[in-house]
């Protein structure tokens, strides 16, 4: 985005088609009626504030004061810096100096070196949604740069002086042909056309301070259809006409699931905590459809505290096949009775892989030590576990009799049945973005 020794490419100095005015508004007992670029920014510095663009004329037609008032027409082409600073009056300069101006002093691209460097991001709270959920999306423009920066939206009549809460809707359809989003499905295609979008004429500039950030939280699926649709999606962001490119999000679409767990003893149906523990919930439905927990067993009941079992040895010290192991996704969820939770080595938080441990009372001592990914649901579920615990078991808590898992059987969740969080209330907070198959 630029060569060696030339200014980075920034939005704001892209050439503009027409002249533009920007409004600024008023400020205190001063105003100024507006400043019209031509094809693009003039450059001008003057103390800390900055404009960049090339080859245009900057027209500032009149300076109003309440005590005095002076009517001040000033015009003039670009020239080569040390020459235009010289030639700029007093006036000029004092004009340009107005607390109404000041929050452009950063209209756009420094030198290679002392630049604003602008990020956006995309981030969420889940990576499954249930079909027909809204989608919770975190859009954020980050400053890293140690001095603030400028943004507006290319092809739009810029406009100064609103306070700003937040990232304007119109920043975020900010894109190449006013588009927002880039999103490609498991099949290879894409949608970047918003629905229910209509760019406005005029667009809010927007100062984002040194090392700052400024986002706003949007429900993507009222602006693509498509992501009504059950699938796998990647979502990718470019604002500003492109020129900026966010990460890859990645989500799914789908009925969300519950598992029964079928034993001799009865059944146990699991809802799952998909929102907090995406990695181990993914893992435990996996594992399950493909049959790995068929007739392996309860290896350990505690008596009055849990039940163990999952382990491909039958004796608590086999991992899945492949040895993949996961990375803890500790709660504050409590362990309650009911609670569903990945074992772990004692030394090691990440040696998650196959076996789980159902609780069946309170144990503050585990709070944070495991990842509690589901909870039993149902009269049922309750009464099976309290059966398992009843069995007679030797003195390191191995069953007389063998506790068979029989099948886990992984079904749609009833609507009424989704865990708390999953509607309307999902925030977004930071994901991993996995790669596309």
């Amino acid at each position: 985005m630029g060569g060696q020794g030339q200014p980075l490419v920034h939005p704001l100095a892209k050439p503009l088609l027409q002249p533009v005015m920007v409004d600024v508004g008023t400020s205190g007992d001063s105003s100024l009626d507006g400043l019209t670029f031509g094809r693009s920014f003039s450059r001008l510095r003057y103390g800390q504030s900055r404009i960049y663009g090339e080859n245009a004329p900057l027209v500032c037609r009149s300076h109003e004061r309440a005590d005095d008032t002076i009517k001040q027409s000033c015009g003039f082409r670009y020239m080569p810096q040390p020459m235009l600073a010289r030639r700029i009056s007093t006036s000029l300069m004092l004009l340009l100096s107005l607390n109404a101006l000041l929050s452009i002093n950063a209209l756009a691209v420094a030198q290679p070196g002392d630049g604003p460097n602008i990020r956006a991001s995309l981030s969420s709270s889940q990576r499954h949604y249930n079909v027909g959920d809204p989608i919770w999306v975190d859009f954020t423009i980050r400053n890293t740069s140690d001095q603030p920066v400028t943004l507006f939206v290319p092809g739009t009549e810029p406009k100064i002086g609103d306070s700003v809460m937040g990232l304007p809707i119109s920043h975020v359809f900010s894109g190449e042909a006013y588009a927002a989003l880039n999103i490609r499905n498991g099949q290879n295609r894409v949608w970047n056309v918003a629905v229910n979008y209509q760019p406005p004429g005029k667009t809010q500039v927007l100062t984002v301070g040194a090392h700052s950030a400024i986002g706003v939280t949007l429900n993507i699926r009222d602006y693509y259809p498509a992501l009504k649709t059950p699938g796998k999606y990647w979502i990718k962001w470019a604002p500003y006409g492109g020129v900026f490119a966010s990460n890859l999000l990645f989500i799914q679409i789908a009925p969300l699931k519950q598992a029964e767990i079928q034993t001799d003893q009865g059944n146990m149906t699991v809802e799952f905590f998909y929102k907090e523990t995406p990695n181990h919930v993914d893992n435990f439905i996996e594992l399950a459809k493909e049959g790995f927990y068929n007739n392996l067993n309860f290896h350990r009941v505690a008596t009055g505290y849990f039940i163990q079992g999952g382990c491909p040895n039958g004796d608590g010290t086999g991992i899945r096949p492949d040895g993949l192991k996961l990375k803890p996704e500790f709660t504050d969820r409590p362990q309650t009775q009911g609670m569903l939770s990945m074992a772990l080595l004692d030394d090691d938080p990440e040696s998650a892989s196959c076996q789980f441990f159902i609780t069946n009372t309170r144990v503050p001592e585990w709070d944070g030590r495991y990842t509690i990914f589901g909870q039993l649901t149902g009269d049922e579920s309750y009464e099976t576990l309290e059966k398992i615990m009843s069995v007679e078991t030797d003195i390191d808590g191995a069953p007389k009799q063998k506790l068979f898992i029989r099948n886990i059987k992984i079904t749609d969740a009833p609507q009424a049945d989704l865990p708390f969080g999953l509607g309307d209330a999902l925030r977004p907070s930071k994901l991993s973005t996995p790669s596309p198959d």
